[in-house]
């Protein structure tokens, strides 16, 4: 699954490379339609980093037992060294250009929920699903594991569809409640990408069932496209009302749910068993070794192009 994970990392950063984009390429007519496209098509790479999360644990220690302890010591150790350093090499950087003032009163809550730089979300997300994948290893049961996963979908579906009739009502909550950096630290947005990568690593067949039906193949593709093409959609229509370019492209939305999931589909499908693919594996693979680093460094880098640009 390194592929996958290349294909997600490269995804983010090109996501982050369009951020730098002037505001205008996201609403002007002319040229809005293709950045949006390329925009809500790279809105696959988090919940496939997370579906991936899901899937690799349960793979790993679906015959294996541990202690919470051991588990949880090994992912601090794993994750959060790399975490502090880049954290405070930003905002060092911050400091340096004198924009430390943009992260607002510095506290505790800088470093240890993410705030240091817009992308360090992730890290106290995925504990989040650390923990949640101490109490989902314990379900052995093929129905039970289908309805928890079912229950995600539906759960995940409504709150976004709320989240969206909120916007669209009063696009000012952007401001408080519906704040991207605030949505994207909670569990229930991500929730169902993760326990549908856990359920998939439990019950292969439907992999294998996908890989082998040309039929399954095209609906996910045509569930992939309709969802892109909704998203986009969606996307062109929030911007019109509100301005607001952030919440208008962001994960936080019953589009990119359909289009991210289906994608995560027929990618664990395709890259299962780490399918040979010439000229392409290996560089990808190469890439998703380092996903990590890459994705906590990325955006440093971004910033200093910025400034000179």
């Amino acid at each position: 699954m390194l592929v996958a994970k290349g294909l997600a990392i490269l995804a983010v950063v090109t996501l982050h490379v369009l951020a730098l984009f002037p505001e205008s390429n996201f609403t002007d007519s002319q040229t809005n339609l293709g950045i949006l496209i390329v925009n809500q098509a790279l809105r696959f790479s988090v919940p496939l980093f997370l579906a991936l999360s899901g899937y690799g644990l349960a793979k790993k220690y679906q015959a294996s037992t541990f202690t919470v302890f051991s588990f949880l010591t090994k992912r601090v150790v794993k994750l959060l060294p790399a975490y502090f350093v880049w954290s405070a090499l930003l905002l060092g950087t911050f400091y340096v250009t004198k924009t430390l003032e943009q992260l607002g009163p510095l506290s505790w809550k800088t470093v240890v929920l993410g705030y240091t730089d817009y992308h360090l979300y992730f890290v106290p997300v995925i504990f989040q699903f650390y923990l949640l994948f101490i109490v989902l290893r314990k379900i052995k049961n093929k129905k039970a594991l289908l309805f928890l996963t079912a229950a995600a979908g539906i759960t995940q579906v409504t709150w976004l569809f709320w989240l969206e009739q909120l916007f669209k009502k009063d696009p000012n909550l952007y401001a408080g409640f519906l704040y991207d950096q605030y949505q994207y630290r909670l569990l229930i947005n991500w929730a169902f990408y993760f326990i549908l990568g856990f359920f998939l690593a439990q019950m292969p067949q439907v992999l294998q069932k996908i890989k082998k039906s040309r039929l399954l193949q095209l609906l996910l593709v045509c569930i992939c496209a309709f969802g892109l093409f909704a998203s986009v959609s969606q996307t062109q229509e929030m911007i019109a009302h509100s301005g607001n370019i952030v919440f208008a492209t962001g994960f936080t939305r019953v589009p990119v749910m359909l289009y991210a999931s289906s994608c995560i589909l027929l990618l664990l499908a395709f890259f299962e068993k780490n399918k040979k693919i010439p000229l392409l594996q290996t560089p990808l693979e190469y890439i998703g070794i380092y996903s990590y680093g890459i994705y906590l460094s990325h955006t440093l880098f971004l910033r200093v192009v910025a400034l000179f640009l």
